[in-house]
């Protein structure tokens, strides 16, 4: 930088040194050993990264950020999928079981309430 410099300067270059840099806008959700990554769409496992799709990283997000609530079928539905699908509500099954499957033992904490649908309870994994 050449002298003399001026603060809007200054503070112009260091804004754009911190957004090559930092992640000051970052949102993490930590669950345990989980970290789900809303800004980078990406889930890891205490240092490991969990490939999920756009909808399994959807419904883990719907359930993390509402702990202990019980949605149904047709409730994720609603809040994953676009609002015209037609299809058959057994797809939230399917994806959950996916959602386990690569979660391993953190899927603990999917819960499956019979009859009604599915809920996240953060205190029930026995690692």
């Amino acid at each position: 930088m050449v002298k003399p410099f001026s603060v809007k300067q200054i503070l112009a270059r260091v804004q754009a040194i911190l957004r090559r840099t930092g992640h000051p806008d970052r949102k993490l959700i930590y669950s345990g050993a989980l970290i789900l990554d809303l800004t980078a769409y990406e889930v890891r496992l205490g240092n490991q990264r969990v490939p999920l799709t756009a909808r399994e990283f959807a419904l883990l997000e719907v359930l993390i950020r509402n702990p202990n609530r019980v949605f149904t079928r047709a409730d994720l539905l609603s809040r994953c999928w676009a609002v015209s699908y037609d299809g058959v509500d057994r797809v939230v099954d399917v994806h959950l079981a996916n959602l386990r499957r690569k979660l391993g033992s953190e899927s603990k904490m999917l819960v499956t309430v019979r009859g009604v649908g599915y809920s996240f309870n953060p205190g029930l994994n026995f690692s």
